[in-house]
């Protein structure tokens, strides 16, 4: 408890710095005191409730959201852009949010991994292409086979490569095979080995979050049948990256078709000193879900209305007393 003089000087101290905005300086010198005791004063004003700093208008709601996140699963980095009542509009904005994300984070020199055929990441490009002077990674790795049938064939990883104006590493052969063998082949063309090998080596990768519900991309362009879609879904896959799969857990989901993709492991991820998840929509709260609590990204970028509802669903589970990985707790 302070003595009576020196809880004066804090008051004095206070309301000059506060009220008359003198510098910490100008109070030093007024009152004949040292600069470091004037901050001291004001620090203890502070925590003995002699001053109270109130914000009058709230946080911005993607910060608030950010924070949130941030904090319940343990995130490097949140990306949070603004929602808006067209999906194309909000995927844009998602897409803008990574761009700029991108550029911030990768370094002269180093290796960008990139899914070549994420929707979501491909409305990104476009705003990579009016980056300039941003920094420029020394190559574009694709980290999973870039060819998945003829119809929306986004070829992300090479408009980014193009944008950025450096190499790629491609991998031009399918996501997935229809049988081992086939895969094997593939895998012992040096070319295809080789740009597999460079894409594990990666310091930052940018992926698209996949869902197993209705429309799901794979079985749309015919590599997975009805079947095995429902087999997937019955090992408790709720979503993939680069062709992986995973429970609501973000546990790995391993199956017989494991050995048909075209694509980094499991073991190459957990090695990836910088992953991030680029998703948003309703139809992947669930996929982005799981990948949190998994903590299989280190970076989010997603809207408004998504992490809201990623948000929502948590608390919704925690109140029913339904916590679906009993193992593990928020930040672990």
């Amino acid at each position: 408890m302070a003595s009576k003089d020196q809880q004066e000087l804090m008051i004095l101290a206070a309301w000059l710095y506060y009220d008359e905005q003198l510098t910490q300086k100008e109070i030093a010198d007024k009152l004949g005191v040292s600069r470091i005791s004037v901050t001291r004063l004001l620090q203890r004003a502070r925590q003995e409730g002699i001053v109270e700093i109130r914000m009058t208008k709230p946080l911005p709601v993607q910060y608030q959201l950010s924070l949130q996140l941030q904090k319940r699963y343990n995130l490097k980095n949140i990306v949070i852009a603004r929602s808006y009542d067209s999906a194309e509009d909000t995927l844009n904005a998602v897409g803008e949010a990574a761009a700029e994300y991108l550029v911030s984070v990768v370094a002269p020199g180093s290796r960008l991994g990139i899914v070549g055929w994420s929707k979501t990441l491909s409305y990104m490009t476009p705003y990579l292409k009016g980056m300039s002077g941003a920094a420029r990674p020394a190559v574009v790795s694709e980290l999973v086979g870039s060819f998945v049938g003829k119809a929306e064939t986004y070829n992300v990883s090479l408009q980014v490569a193009e944008a950025l104006g450096v190499p790629i590493d491609m991998l031009p052969v399918p996501a997935m095979v229809r049988s081992e063998a086939a895969r094997d082949a593939i895998l012992a063309e040096p070319a295809i080995s080789n740009a597999l090998k460079h894409a594990r080596q990666c310091d930052v990768i940018f992926v698209g979050v996949g869902h197993v519900g209705p429309g799901w991309t794979m079985v749309v362009r015919g590599h997975l049948t009805e079947e095995e879609a429902d087999y997937i879904r019955s090992k408790g896959a709720v979503g993939d990256i680069v062709g992986r799969y995973y429970d609501e857990c973000g546990r790995p989901v391993y199956t017989y078709l494991d050995s048909r993709v075209i694509s980094i492991s499991w073991e190459d991820l957990r090695r990836i000193p910088h992953i991030v998840a680029v998703a948003c929509g309703p139809h992947k709260v669930k996929p982005i879900l799981g990948l949190l609590r998994g903590s299989l990204c280190h970076c989010l970028v997603t809207d408004i209305d998504t992490a809201q509802q990623v948000l929502q669903a948590e608390e919704d589970r925690e109140r029913q007393g339904l916590n679906p990985c009993p193992e593990t707790s928020p930040g672990a």
